[in-house]
């Protein structure tokens, strides 16, 4: 019985070691309460062109929901007469034929860890200029260039540039990254969006 239990121990002990290492928080980015009663998860390459195509209708569709709850809100109507509350949480997940994929999801684990809004404006600004970034445009670049080159999309787009310059140099952006990318894997996800 006792040499039973020691397998049954190791045997979990392995399978939990085969998962991503529990983050410090929730993984991914949160938009709108922790609590809120429907809560709507998303797997998104921020250097996808069908990722790029989805958020305007992700936005427009959690735009509604929180807009709807404002109302009622104002209204003055009970709680239990509201719309359900609504949550969108972004799980960055960079796929590795899309190049600067990865750096994209790393500067938004750098400025999401210095303030969360800033994540919601970088992917407005990396959708808008994505082409700028993707396989053709960069073959001829190096790693640093695309760093600085992503300091100045920052910059243009009115980001904390120089928190996004670190984040690009940080291992613990990089290893935050990296566990958000192994959640999404362990999850079973395979493609965005």
């Amino acid at each position: 019985v006792a040499r039973a239990l020691v397998c049954a121990a190791a045997l979990l002990a392995h399978a939990i070691m085969a998962g991503p290492p529990v983050p410090a928080r929730p993984d991914g980015f949160l938009r709108g309460p922790s609590d809120a009663q429907v809560q709507i998860e998303f797997f998104f390459d921020l250097m996808c062109p069908n990722c790029r195509d989805a958020w305007p209708g992700v936005r427009g569709m959690f735009e509604h929901f929180e807009n709807a709850t404002q109302r009622q809100l104002r209204a003055g109507r009970p709680a239990s007469d509201h719309a359900p509350t609504v949550s969108i949480r972004l799980h960055l997940f960079p796929l590795p034929y899309h190049h600067n994929a990865y750096l994209v999801a790393q500067g938004a684990t750098a400025l999401g860890t210095a303030d969360e809004p800033q994540v919601w404006k970088w992917m407005e600004a990396v959708f808008a200029e994505q082409d700028q970034f993707g396989n053709p445009a960069t073959d001829r670049m190096t790693a640093q260039e695309v760093r600085e080159a992503l300091v100045k999309l920052a910059s243009r787009h009115h980001l904390d540039s120089n928190a996004l310059a670190e984040g690009l140099r940080s291992t613990q952006a990089d290893g935050n990254t990296r566990v958000s990318w192994k959640y999404a894997c362990y999850r079973g996800v395979f493609g965005t969006p």
